[in-house]
């Protein structure tokens, strides 16, 4: 595989990871963003306090608690109502 390909392959990452945000509303995906928002901005301050910086082991925790985050949050929205509309 060349080296063109690759980077275009990887450049494509992200849009990959994005494209599920179109089956929900702009309310949901706004929600969504603010919460990994503020907890990437805390989790940053609380690791600098503890460690003074961070490590692998962080980052997947990171990215472990992210996840939870964006299920907590789906959920809540589904109590409430605002995605059956979507999905359903």
């Amino acid at each position: 595989m060349s080296r063109s390909v690759a980077g275009s392959l990887i450049s494509s990452l992200p849009l990959m990871g994005l494209a599920p945000l179109i089956f929900y509303t702009s309310e949901v995906v706004f929600s969504l963003l603010l919460v990994l928002l503020f907890f990437r901005w805390f989790f940053k301050q609380w690791l600098m306090a503890k460690i003074g910086g961070f490590t692998g082991d962080c980052l997947g925790a990171a990215q472990q608690i992210s996840e939870l985050l964006i299920y907590l949050t789906l959920v809540a929205f589904l109590k409430n109502d605002t995605l059956t509309r979507v999905i359903g």
